[in-house]
């Protein structure tokens, strides 16, 4: 594909800054703008490719910088949210995004990720852990973006059990959405304003740990969407029993309960509050998926009907679809 930049001579850009441990793509190049006092053009542009969630352009990094930080797909796999997509994604939308980071624009991408029919939102936004920002000041002299903290899903620190900030700019209305930025250089808000309980605290660390477990697999295990979908439905007959198929009435009203819990908190505002919607929400596990969920779907899913990622993927290990059934 051609770009603005194909036909220009561009001396490489030497490595100024080195990987931190589970940094993102995203905080590397901004240190590495930060330590050009602002000149740095990582992608023949300034700002081109600085989205915090799918980064872009990556061939035309790659041919500035010649992998001095590594090859494109280390960076995509290893420094992006790409892995925790990849399970619940075909394996054409997983080329298809692959490809997408590398060109000059993301296109439709988010879209077809389901991003854009979800209602967690289509940008994802960049988060922090006070702590974490405390500590490596201290123990890098920088604070940088954790990868970790920045999976769908992923609401609390598991290294402090601090809950996350959120930076206030980083929506797509914000004049400075696509700049370079560092924890602490900006104001930050926390995701919620209620004060957290012992037992929603519990909660969200185990929806984290299964948020950053489904990343931990991206890469190597990719889940087939009927199969999925059955494995679902058994997990409720098992947990809900009833002489046909599973309680309706019982599992909505254990979801809304659970629902509860989470609704304070961005990007969790939209989730059921009412024994109707619960409902709603969960009859949609029964329909064909002819739209790809946001994973953030999947994880709560998970978490509240079979408590762990390792407790769905071995019961989707064993389920076999019923005779019929495509």
């Amino acid at each position: 594909m051609s770009t603005p930049f194909s036909h220009c001579e561009i001396p490489p850009i030497a490595a100024h800054v080195r990987w931190l441990p589970d940094e993102t793509f995203f905080s590397l190049c901004s240190r590495e703008t930060v330590f050009q006092c602002g000149q740095s053009e990582l992608f023949g542009s300034v700002l081109q490719g600085a989205q915090p969630d799918f980064p872009c352009n990556l061939n035309m990094f790659d041919a500035l910088t010649h992998s001095c930080w590594g090859d494109i797909d280390s960076i995509i796999e290893d420094h992006t949210i790409f892995p925790s997509f990849r399970p619940f994604i075909t394996a054409d939308s997983a080329r298809m995004l692959a490809l997408a980071m590398k060109e000059w624009r993301l296109g439709n991408i988010r879209a077809r990720l389901g991003l854009t029919t979800s209602r967690f939102g289509t940008d994802l936004s960049l988060k922090a852990c006070p702590d974490c920002i405390q500590s490596d000041a201290s123990l890098h002299g920088v604070a940088y973006w954790h990868l970790k903290h920045q999976y769908p899903g992923v609401l609390i620190c598991p290294d402090h059990q601090a809950l996350l900030l959120q930076y206030n700019l980083g929506q797509r209305w914000a004049g400075s959405r696509f700049t370079w930025i560092l924890p602490g250089e900006k104001a930050f808000s926390p995701l919620s304003a209620d004060t957290t309980s012992a037992a929603c605290q519990e909660l969200l660390l185990s929806l984290a740990t299964n948020a950053m477990d489904l990343a931990k697999i991206g890469l190597t295990k990719a889940f087939d969407s009927p199969r999925v979908m059955w494995t679902y439905e058994r997990a409720l007959a098992d947990r809900f029993p009833a002489d046909s198929g599973y309680s309706e009435r019982h599992a909505a009203e254990s979801f809304l309960v659970f629902a509860k819990h989470l609704r304070p908190f961005r990007p969790l505002h939209h989730l059921p509050s009412s024994e109707a919607t619960s409902l709603a929400f969960i009859r949609s596990l029964r329909r064909p998926q002819h739209q790809q969920w946001h994973p953030l779907k999947h994880v709560l899913l998970i978490t509240w009907l079979v408590g762990s990622l390792g407790a769905f993927s071995a019961a989707y290990d064993l389920c076999s679809l019923p005779p019929g059934s495509s």
